[in-house]
């Protein structure tokens, strides 16, 4: 019987909007945010593949590397999240009746941990959940992100739900343990399955 459920936030529990951003990098880096900003994503996902964790110093080196001087402290900075977040309903509603039916909930996020404890603060979801493991801790799909969600669980009594095929899904798969990959068409009947468990 499914006792712990893994969950990915961004795009799987919530929405965000970063428009935020375009202000926070002018402010801090001029011009060169014209040419950073429409590469950030990229250069983010060009680190996760190369780290295991993210840190604050290697992501400020990562992105001097491509050309961009991006110091840690305005990283740290960066990381205290102040954009505008929602929650996706039908999801939060599966949170609150998983947890009223006493499941153990594990947020699984391949960002900074304050940034996604923010959201779930906003969207008034925080309370819910048991752990938050955020990318500062182990970036999915490695192994060893799963490992701390999973913790001293058996394998078999858990369940990872996100919308990254590759990070989400595939990496869990590959761990041995169960996993829904969730998308806007499919939502309703995960959600649906996930109630049957």
């Amino acid at each position: 019987m499914t006792t712990k459920y893994i969950f990915d936030l961004d795009e799987t529990i919530t929405k965000t909007n970063y428009q935020y951003e375009e202000v926070f990098f002018k402010s801090h880096m001029g011009e060169d945010a014209k040419s950073f900003l429409p590469r950030k994503y990229e250069l983010l996902m060009s680190y996760e593949k190369l780290y295991k964790k993210y840190d604050v110093k290697n992501l400020s080196d990562h992105f001097a590397n491509y050309g961009f001087n991006i110091p840690p402290y305005v990283i740290e900075e960066w990381t205290d999240f102040k954009g505008n977040v929602e929650a996706i309903p039908e999801m939060a509603s599966l949170i609150v009746w998983l947890a009223d039916q006493n499941k153990k909930l594990i947020l699984l996020s391949n960002w900074f941990t304050k940034a996604q404890k923010e959201k779930l603060h906003r969207v008034g979801l925080l309370s819910y959940f048991d752990t938050i493991i955020g990318g500062d801790y182990a970036l999915k799909p490695n192994p060893e992100s799963f490992e701390l969600a999973i913790g001293q669980t058996p394998i078999e009594d858990c369940i990872m739900i996100g919308d990254d095929y590759e990070k989400d899904f595939l990496g869990a798969i590959q761990m041995g343990l169960s996993a829904y990959h969730v998308t806007d068409k499919n939502r309703n009947e995960i959600i649906r399955k996930l109630r049957l468990k």
